[in-house]
């Protein structure tokens, strides 16, 4: 349940994070102005370290619940 409640989460602010990265590269583009490219970057970090930490979380959690299912049929 707590697994699936982070990868629900997780989409909502990834796609958030997607739209606010989608915006400033507009933004830089338009304006020309070079910082929101870095912002852009900055976010894309934030977009990056969220979904490892949410795939490594998820491959513990499998990896907890396959060890505790072997130990019930043995």
């Amino acid at each position: 349940m707590k697994a699936t409640m982070i990868k629900k989460i997780n989409l909502v602010v990834s796609l958030w994070l997607i739209a606010i990265i989608v915006c400033l590269c507009i933004f830089a583009y338009e304006l020309d102005v070079f910082g929101c490219y870095i912002a852009a970057i900055a976010v894309g970090g934030l977009l990056l370290v969220s979904n490892l930490i949410t795939i490594i979380s998820g491959i513990t959690t499998i990896h907890q619940t396959d060890v505790q299912s072997k130990r019930q049929y043995h």
